[in-house]
């Protein structure tokens, strides 16, 4: 029983919330073979276990599978643009949080080889060396004895710069980081996001804004998301997400252990985000109640809306059956675009009360965009 609650959290955090993950076009691909048949794995840097396929998969391709403590294994032999993985092992899971995905290649499995992203397809192309061209781009040495990417970048620092692909956001700061950072920019707009996360601890909550521009030791990051970090990683002192990889092009030399870093053109456009300033969340994975957390100065505050709030209900659709209700789960709710209105119905102090309440764009990201092409064009 608390193996399907749990499994029902899982999928409700990823789609009601869907900061656990994000859509698989917006994820780095590795077509493979396992049995001659084609699968889609996920390139996740940030995931310590080499290989994870989906149970549905396992089954289609008859693979070889094993009981253990830790759970469900597969073994068979991969084959990744040419790289033969022999005697491979991945653990079996029900569910990811986006579609057309048969599984997920952690930061082990690649080491031996050389790679390199493909913005363009969101993918990775392996190499058979680096080319004098790369070599000349700026390196950043890898921290070997760490099961995900993490790299020094700062001086006098024993700190980790951690590189998470599988992280749908920009640059997440440490909490002491965050804090100095948001009181030099007191004027900046936030929101929150949520969900849940291992690497977080669990269920998660934190707050969300973007940069013109920051600076991470020798690294120049425009117009990026920023966040106030979750993740509880040895050293930690920043990670860099997807929407901050994409400035650059990149290459993983898992020989050497280093990564390749040069600056490419690139925009921040149509980034999913929270634009009620609040969320609600079970305050564990055995809890049924959403609990708010919501931010001043955002469409939530402005209408009414406190933390502490129970969900009850968003327009006629009943909250609190969340976790069997499967038309919950498809909703895009604080996501929806600016200027969508729902009425809110919470549980406060015993009492129920309404709040109608309209999505705003509260970061206003597009401002962001537009200068940098006005930055460009002079």
């Amino acid at each position: 029983m608390r193996a399907l609650r749990f499994h029902s959290l899982f999928i409700f955090l990823a789609i009601f919330f869907p900061t656990l993950g994000f859509a698989s076009g917006d994820r780095l691909i590795l077509n493979a073979k396992i049995n001659g048949e084609s699968i889609r794995l996920a390139f996740d840097t940030g995931t310590p276990t080499p290989f994870t396929i989906l149970s549905p998969t396992a089954q289609k391709l008859s693979l070889k599978t094993e009981q253990r403590k830790e759970g469900k294994y597969a073994f068979f032999t991969l084959y990744i643009e040419g790289y033969e993985i022999v005697n491979a092992q991945a653990l079996i899971i029900d569910s990811l949080p986006f579609p057309d995905i048969d599984g997920l290649v952690g930061w082990p499995a690649l080491w031996g080889s050389i790679w390199r992203v493909q913005w363009e397809n969101m993918s990775l192309s392996l190499m058979s060396s680096i080319p004098t061209e790369i070599l000349s781009w700026q390196s950043l040495k890898l921290d070997t004895q760490i099961p995900i990417a993490a790299v020094w970048i700062f001086e006098n620092s024993n700190g980790l710069l951690y590189l998470d692909t599988g992280h749908s956001g920009g640059i997440a700061l440490t909490e002491f980081h965050w804090n100095k950072w948001i009181k030099e920019n007191s004027h900046l707009p936030r929101t929150l996001k949520s969900g849940y996360l291992p690497a977080a601890g669990g269920i998660f909550s934190t707050e969300l804004t973007w940069a013109k521009s920051f600076k991470l030791g020798f690294l120049e990051i425009p117009c990026v998301i920023m966040e106030k970090n979750v993740f509880r990683w040895e050293r930690l002192e920043a990670v860099l997400g997807i929407e901050a990889l994409k400035h650059f092009n990149i290459v993983f030399d898992l020989i050497s252990g280093k990564v390749y870093l040069k600056e490419r053109p690139y925009s921040l456009r149509n980034f999913r985000y929270n634009r009620l300033g609040a969320t609600f969340l079970p305050s564990s994975l055995e809890s049924d109640s959403l609990v708010g957390h919501v931010l001043k100065n955002t469409p939530a505050y402005q209408a009414g809306l406190r933390s502490g709030d129970i969900l009850m209900k968003v327009d006629n659709i009943d909250m609190t059956k969340w976790r069997s209700d499967p038309e919950i789960w498809k909703k895009e709710f604080w996501e929806a675009k600016p200027g969508t209105k729902y009425i809110i119905q919470v549980e406060r102090n015993g009492k129920k009360l309404l709040f109608p309440v309209t999505l705003g764009e509260i970061l206003a990201i597009p401002f962001c965009e537009k200068n940098r092409k006005t930055k460009k064009a002079d």
